[in-house]
């Protein structure tokens, strides 16, 4: 998916929140549309209300919005420079609960389309495999647990071949030597520790 330079503004995120607990969300966009840009697919618009709603750490409306979208949602690039999967693996890295609701998500819409995992991506995804996942250990550790828990159901095997190349020439164990200075710890963006609010209850579904 093409990267769309704009950004949608909170009121217009809860406009669209409001509209999709009413069941109006595809008027919403429509309005939306023909008010800011002609050229957006309904996708897009969902990718731009869930981009929001990851920023303000909404859990449940990104639950909400979710319940309603399809894959690619997650894939597409903002002017932000991450995509909504990129900057949930980042911000969201130790919230259990949100993990668990996107990783039953994918599973429920594992049979759609994959896409190629863009450079920019790339360069997005080796940021969070650099900072250990759960307790993994190593890097190649958390590239497995990244691979197959969230990237497979999302890019195509060719992308993640080439990801898996990329980091299995640079393996590195996790340490106190191996760790990186507080500057490049730095590097991911910077917003508070979310709140655990509510998760829609469609998506939560039973705890294996």
């Amino acid at each position: 998916m093409k990267e769309k330079n704009l950004e949608m503004s909170y009121a217009d995120f809860k406009q669209y929140y409001a509209a999709l607990q009413a069941g109006e969300g595809k008027q919403f966009i429509e309005a939306y549309r023909e008010r800011v840009d002609h050229s957006l697919t309904d996708e897009e618009v969902m990718s731009l209300a869930l981009m929001k709603a990851i920023q303000h750490q909404d859990v449940e409306a990104v639950g909400h919005i979710l319940n309603t979208a399809p894959l690619k949602v997650l894939t597409i690039m903002h002017c932000n420079g991450y995509s909504p999967i990129s900057l949930i693996l980042d911000l969201y890295r130790e919230n259990h609960d949100i993990l668990g609701m996107i990783e039953r998500y994918l599973l429920a819409h594992s049979d759609e389309e994959k896409v190629e995992l863009t450079e920019k991506e790339l360069s997005n995804m080796s940021m969070v495999v650099e900072v250990p996942m759960l307790d993994l250990i190593t890097l190649e550790d958390n590239l497995e647990y990244l691979k197959e828990t969230f990237l497979q159901y999302l890019y195509t095997p060719e992308t993640l071949e080439h990801l898996q190349v990329y980091y299995y020439s640079q393996t590195i164990p996790y340490s106190e030597e191996a760790t990186s200075g507080p500057e490049e710890q730095e590097a991911h963006l910077s917003l508070p520790e979310p709140n655990l609010l509510p998760i829609h209850p469609t998506l939560l579904g039973s705890s294996t």
